[in-house]
């Protein structure tokens, strides 16, 4: 299904303009490789600083906490 899916795109024309982007120069020195989920949460604590305001951040830690919060009393099974 993925390779369809690759060869439609292939074959199917769409775009009619095509871009080439050349590789990027660095200077030589120190880099730091992070992933996309580590920069959108370094970019909004830099701008709720620069702003001025609170960040509000929460992390659920694990399914069971999830589940025992949805869930009603009427609906648990016992194991009796």
């Amino acid at each position: 299904m993925f390779k369809a899916g690759y060869h439609f795109g292939e074959t199917a024309e769409v775009f009619q303009t095509v871009y080439k982007v050349p590789p990027a120069v660095f200077q030589p020195g120190m880099y730091r490789n992070i992933t996309g989920n580590e920069a959108i949460a370094l970019g909004l604590v830099v701008g709720a600083e620069l702003a001025g305001k609170k960040l509000f951040y929460s992390a659920i830690r694990s399914r069971r906490r999830r589940r025992s919060c949805t869930r009603s009393p009427s609906t648990r099974t016992s194991a009796r």
